[in-house]
C-alpha cells in the first residue's frame, strides 16, 4: 500500500466512532437531578414511627409526628454519627439513639440527653416533602421549583393501589426515555392508534420540566385505548384515560437511591364511585386488574433495559420527540444539597 493509500485507509478508519451526544449520569460530581422523588409508601410509616432509606447515594431518615405530619431528614445525628431510623420519634421530633439529641421540623437540636445545651451547628438536612398519591415525596433541593401532576379527579375521590416494582440498573432517564420513544409501544409491546403518529411540536404539550401527549387507538385484545402520557424531570411516568370504558390513572415514581439504580414503584388510581362499599370494592377490583396489566407491560421492557449501554446515538427523523426530551434532561437543574449530611 502506497503512503497516499495508507492514509486515506487511515482517514476512514478514524471516522468510524460512535455519535453520542452526552447526558450527565446521576451522581457526576455528587450532583443528582433536582426533582420530586418518592421515598417511601405512605402507610408504611406510622405516626410515631420513623424508617430508614438508601437516597441520592445517602441516607435519609423518614418520620412521622405523632400528629401525623410526614418528614424527611438526614439520617445521621450531627453529634456522632448514629443513624436516626434507629432512634425514635418523641412528640414532633426525631430523638437519636444515642445521646438523646431531639431534632424539631427545621432539623434543629432542641435538646440532648447529657445535660448539656444543643451545640448551634447541630442540625440535620431537612427535605422539602409532600405526601400525595399513598406516597411520600421529598425533593431534592432547599425549593422545590415544580409541581406533581394532577389526575382527571380529586385525590379524595381516587382509590390508590401501591406496589414496589424494581430496582432497575439504570439511571431514571433512561427509562423515562421509553415515553417521547412511542414507537416502541408497537415495536415491543403490540400498540395500535387511529391517528398519525403525534408530533412533538404541535400535539406534545411542553413545560420546562415536562411533557404530555395523547394516544386512542387499541390495547391488547383490541380493547380500545384513550390515554394521556407523559414524563414530569426524570423523576415521573404520568398516564391516565380509558381502557374499554373504564377510567384510571398510572403513576410510576422513579428515585434515584444510588448511581445507576433506580426504585421504581408502581401507583395506579382508580375511581371510588359514590364511595358506597360496593362502589370502594369495585373500585379495589379494577385497580389490582390494572396493575396486573402494568406489571406485564412494564416487564416486556425490562429485559431491554437490563444492562442498556444507552446514550444518544444516531437517531431518526422520527426520533424527534426522543431528541427534544433528552435536550430538556439536559436542561434540568441538577446538585445535591443534602450531600454533606446524608453521606
Amino acid at each position: 500500500m502506497t503512503g497516499s493509500a495508507a492514509k486515506k485507509s487511515s482517514e476512514k478508519v478514524g471516522i468510524l466512532k460512535r455519535h453520542e451526544v452526552p447526558i450527565p449520569a446521576e451522581g457526576e460530581n455528587g450532583n443528582y437531578t433536582q426533582a420530586w422523588y418518592a421515598v417511601a409508601i405512605s402507610d408504611d410509616v406510622k405516626p410515631g414511627q420513623v424508617i430508614g432509606s438508601e437516597f441520592l447515594g445517602g441516607r435519609i431518615a423518614i418520620y412521622r409526628t405523632e400528629s401525623g405530619e410526614p418528614r424527611v431528614v438526614s439520617a445521621y445525628c450531627p453529634h456522632m454519627g448514629a443513624r436516626l431510623d434507629r432512634g425514635q420519634v418523641v412528640g414532633d421530633t426525631v430523638q437519636c439513639p444515642f445521646h438523646k439529641f431531639e431534632f424539631d421540623g427545621n432539623g434543629q437540636c432542641i435538646r440532648t440527653g447529657i445535660n448539656t445545651p444543643p451545640p448551634p451547628t447541630a442540625r440535620l438536612f431537612t427535605f422539602p416533602v409532600i405526601e400525595r398519591y399513598g406516597m411520600i415525596w421529598a425533593f431534592n433541593g432547599e425549593q422545590p421549583h415544580w409541581d406533581l401532576p394532577n389526575l382527571a379527579f380529586p385525590d379524595e375521590d381516587l382509590h390508590f393501589h401501591i406496589k414496589l416494582y424494581a430496582e432497575v440498573p439504570a439511571d431514571p432517564h433512561v427509562i423515562c426515555c421509553n415515553t417521547p420513544d412511542y414507537h416502541h409501544y408497537r415495536t415491543v409491546h403490540g400498540l395500535e392508534w387511529s391517528h398519525p403518529d403525534p408530533d412533538p411540536v404541535k400535539d406534545f404539550r411542553w413545560t420546562d420540566h415536562s411533557f404530555q401527549f395523547d394516544l386512542d387507538g387499541y390495547h391488547w385484545n383490541k380493547r380500545p385505548m384513550k390515554f394521556t402520557f407523559g414524563i414530569y424531570s426524570t423523576s415521573l411516568y404520568f398516564q391516565q384515560g380509558t381502557l374499554g370504558d373504564k377510567w384510571y390513572g398510572f403513576i410510576a415514581p422513579f428515585t434515584v437511591i444510588r448511581p445507576n439504580t433506580t426504585l421504581t414503584y408502581f401507583i395506579i388510581a382508580t375511581h371510588k364511585g359514590d364511595k358506597s362499599p360496593e362502589a370502594i370494592a369495585a373500585a379495589e377490583v379494577w385497580a389490582k386488574e390494572v396493575m396486573d396489566l402494568e406489571f406485564e407491560f412494564v416487564n416486556q421492557d425490562l429485559p431491554i433495559l437490563d444492562g442498556i449501554h444507552f446514550r444518544q446515538g444516531t437517531l431518526t427523523a422520527r426520533d424527534r420527540p426522543l431528541v427534544m426530551y433528552l435536550d430538556m434532561v439536559r436542561r434540568q437543574p441538577r446538585g445535591n444539597p443534602a450531600r454533606d449530611f446524608i453521606n
